[in-house]
């Protein structure tokens, strides 16, 4: 059984997460004061962290529910790796390679192989 009220609500974080990300590009500093900027990414920071906890908790009912939660991972997982990727490629080129892109890269395909090192080990 799907829970709306849950939906919702990771719905709404995940679009307040989205809107504040696109605000903090702003590439040319046109508009946002640097006071305005931190006040941002504290709401997102925020944001995320509720989300986060919201996708640990979250109680599988059944094998197909198990399945789409599942594939809505990798779906993740892969986006974020490719994202990452091609900003490092891209830096590469550049001559201008931040570090930061590589610690995500890192920690998320490690964080993967643990996750499943750890499932497949304790059940």
């Amino acid at each position: 059984m799907i829970n709306k009220t849950s939906i919702i609500r990771e719905l709404s974080l995940t679009i307040l997460a989205i809107i504040l990300l696109l605000l903090l590009i702003n590439p040319l500093h046109l508009w946002m004061p640097s006071q305005l900027q931190m006040y941002l990414v504290l709401v997102l920071v925020l944001a995320v962290l509720i989300l986060g906890l919201f996708f640990i908790r979250e109680k599988v009912q059944d094998e197909r529910e198990a399945q789409h939660r599942s594939f809505a991972g990798r779906i993740a997982f892969l986006s974020g790796s490719l994202i990452a990727l091609i900003g490092i490629v891209i830096q590469s080129l550049n001559h201008n390679l931040d570090t930061w892109l590589l610690l995500t890269l890192g920690v998320m395909v490690a964080a993967k192989f643990l996750a499943r090192f750890y499932s497949d080990s304790h059940h």
